[in-house]
């Protein structure tokens, strides 16, 4: 793919973007929002949700945190082969767990990602053994990673996003 004006990204390559889901950018282009200076921007469009466009900096000081190429199929595979060694040590302060997990989140490290959504499962297993539930922060934190992992998985691998959670086990 080749790289325009020296941009990190390029125009038709696809990305994850922070906590969104996969685009494809469409654009790169100069434009002017109310409050503000011209400036170039990458113009990312949603894979799942032709609806979502989102307008991201191009000289964005954070853009390599925020925007980040797509896993392989080889990296992918890479990443459910270390999430198992990894160990899921429950912290119980909910407030030190809710900032260690959302930190983990906007970081975009895939592994680690994978890695809250085998914390939090095997959490959730034993809580409802106990006829109970998670807390609240710590449902909507799984939700997330789960979205984040089950988008970009299916969209490398080509297969449905209900197929990766069984591609995931099926390949430890």
């Amino acid at each position: 793919m080749e790289k325009t004006n020296n941009y990190l990204y390029s125009i038709n390559e696809y990305v994850s973007y922070r906590h969104n889901g996969i685009y494809q950018i469409v654009d790169i282009c100069q434009k002017e929002f109310p409050r503000s200076q011209s400036k170039t921007y990458y113009v990312l469009q949603s894979v799942y949700d032709s609806n979502s466009k989102i307008y991201v900096p191009a000289d964005a000081k954070d853009l390599k945190s925020m925007m980040k190429h797509i896993l392989t199929v080889n990296e992918i595979n890479s990443i459910i082969s270390k999430t198992e060694e990894l160990e899921c040590i429950w912290i119980d302060d909910s407030s030190q767990r809710d900032f260690k997990l959302n930190g983990i989140l906007d970081s975009g490290n895939r592994e680690e990602i994978l890695w809250i959504v085998k914390l939090l499962s095997i959490q959730k297993e034993k809580l409802a053994q106990q006829k109970k539930k998670l807390y609240s922060c710590d449902e909507k934190i799984l939700t997330t990673a789960e979205r984040i992992i089950t988008e970009e998985f299916a969209f490398t691998l080509g297969i449905p996003k209900c197929e990766v959670i069984q591609y995931i086990v099926s390949n430890k």
